[in-house]
């Protein structure tokens, strides 16, 4: 199977996943805009006593269908976005969606008829999507310039294709020239746009490059370092990355090394060995099951998990009260402000012996 080309970047210079999904969610964001706003106006046109409350007859219905189809796009890329389609793949229609949306927007405007000064109408609508490009759907300066260019060169065609379907005479090839220089203005600034965002997102990736691993969130952090989920670069599955701090590096090297070998090596311990309190041997075994080494030693889901601790014997219930009650006495104070605290406080020591806080299955 041949790879599918990458929406924002080739191999080795693309942007890092974070920065793909967010640009997603900013796309699916704004077909969902789009989409509400070609609704709201079609709704205005049909409830509307008169046609001509935006112009005439004609020129309203066909504005109309310029909306409703741009609607019709944005509910399709909707539609695509919950597919389970890679965010990657994703972005590349949503670069054809900004071409045609383009092409729409400048078509409603080429409704009314063309004066003899091209610039009467004030700054074309199609500049702000031109501007609005390379902020929600960060790429490789040289694709957008295609992407730009692909979308002014729709210009020319709506500005002489649409007058003459409302009866209106197209405008002269100097107007239609001179209507181009905001766009390709528009272009240019937004080409240096695409081009700080997309470096600055490299950047991000090459930081949180490790070898063949790529960091993608933060876990904890402790006395030694911090511990990172990382993606490995040739392997389907997760990982934990462990940063040793410069410092302690610099002190100790030796002793970090095999500090840091021995915690991924060694089972953990039960943790009735440190407890100031009885912990039930039941509760033991579904925490070392959590903390195994082997994805296939732990419970495969979340629901497994519950049922193991409901088979966990207790004497009492365990309450939100009793809950907070327990942070409170390891050091934290009363109240919820404290609970937070005191989580924060066993997670750092957690992170620093080298521990899951939660229980992953992956």
């Amino acid at each position: 199977m041949l790879p599918v080309p990458d929406a924002i970047g080739t191999r080795g210079t693309a942007l890092p996943d974070e920065v793909v999904e967010r640009a997603a969610s900013r796309l699916r964001l704004t077909a969902a805009v789009t989409l509400g706003v070609s609704f709201v106006r079609v709704l205005i046109g049909f409830l509307s006593e008169s046609t001509e409350v935006f112009g005439s007859a004609r020129e309203s219905h066909l504005k109309l269908v310029f909306f409703a189809i741009g609607g019709v796009f944005a509910a399709i890329l909707l539609a695509v976005s919950y597919a389970r389609l890679p965010p990657r793949r994703f972005l590349l229609f949503g670069q054809v969606f900004f071409i045609v949306l383009v092409a729409l927007v400048g078509a409603t405007e080429t409704t009314a008829e063309w004066g003899e000064h091209p610039f009467a109408r004030g700054i074309p609508m199609p500049v702000a999507v031109l501007l609005v490009v390379p902020v929600v759907v960060p790429m490789p300066p040289r694709r957008y310039l295609i992407v730009a260019l692909l979308a002014i060169a729709t210009n020319p065609i709506v500005m002489l294709a649409v007058p003459p379907l409302v009866g209106h005479a197209p405008p002269s090839t100097l107007i239609v020239l001179l209507q181009l220089i905001p766009l390709v203005m528009a272009a240019f600034v937004a080409y240096l746009t695409a081009h700080v965002i997309y470096r600055m997102g490299r950047d991000l990736g090459r930081a949180q490059k490790m070898g063949r691993y790529q960091l993608v969130a933060p876990l904890g952090k402790g006395g030694m370092g911090e511990v990172w989920r990382a993606k490995h670069g040739m392997l389907a599955r997760e990982a934990a990355v462990k940063l040793i701090r410069r410092d302690r590096g610099e002190r100790g090297s030796d002793e970090a090394l095999k500090r840091l070998e021995h915690e991924a090596r060694v089972e953990p311990e039960a943790p009735s060995l440190h407890a100031k309190t009885p912990v039930p041997p039941e509760l033991d075994a579904v925490i070392l099951k959590c903390l195994a080494k082997r994805r296939e030693d732990r419970p495969p889901d979340a629901e497994a998990l519950a049922t193991a601790l409901k088979a966990v014997p207790l004497a009492t219930p365990w309450t939100r009260e009793r809950a907070l009650a327990w942070w409170a006495s390891h050091g934290a104070g009363p109240g919820a402000e404290a609970s937070s605290k005191a989580a924060a406080i066993a997670d750092t020591r957690v992170a620093d012996r080298g521990l899951s806080v939660g229980c992953d299955s992956r």
